[in-house]
């Protein structure tokens, strides 16, 4: 077997392990991609503009270097049950990665509609009430310490309209 084999295969290896980032080019691309990776997730009810409200602050509209190196839309930590890829940011922080947004889109999905925490902002989703959504979500402790959250989130999405 040859070195180049042995090195041709790590590296085949290498990329089914890491993910595929999409390259972003400024906030319509961003929505755009957003929304076309969303046709394929199950957000459970939660409306797609508000999940992506969400994507946009968390990633800086797909400029975070969290993001282009984990396809984490949502910027979801990998706690002590997480059994996936993680990545160790510079501030310590551990993300989940996924390979695909989709992914990343399912993942927010379903822990916004099964962590007891945040049972009512989930039930503000599937009512299309977005100020009580992000407000909820502030509150549970989704942004950590950032009093201005649900803010954010509001100034986000009316952009997006």
């Amino acid at each position: 077997m040859s070195i180049a084999y042995i090195a041709g295969a790590a590296v085949a290896i290498a990329m089914l392990k890491a993910p595929q980032v999409l390259k972003v080019g400024g906030r319509a691309d961003f929505a755009a991609k957003f929304r076309d990776a969303a046709r394929f997730a199950d957000f459970r009810g939660i409306p797609v503009d508000f999940a992506l409200a969400v994507a946009a602050l968390e990633t800086g509209w797909g400029t975070g270097k969290v993001f282009r190196s984990t396809n984490n839309l949502f910027s979801i930590t990998a706690g002590s049950s997480w059994r996936g890829v993680t990545y160790k940011a510079s501030t310590g922080f551990v993300f989940r990665v996924y390979n695909t947004w989709t992914e990343s889109m399912n993942d927010f999905a379903r822990l916004i509609a099964t962590a007891r925490i945040y049972a009512n902002a989930y039930e503000q989703a599937r009512r299309g009430n977005a100020d009580w959504f992000f407000g909820g979500i502030q509150a549970a402790g989704y942004a950590g310490s950032d009093t201005e959250y649900a803010a954010k989130l509001k100034r986000t999405l009316e952009v997006l309209a």
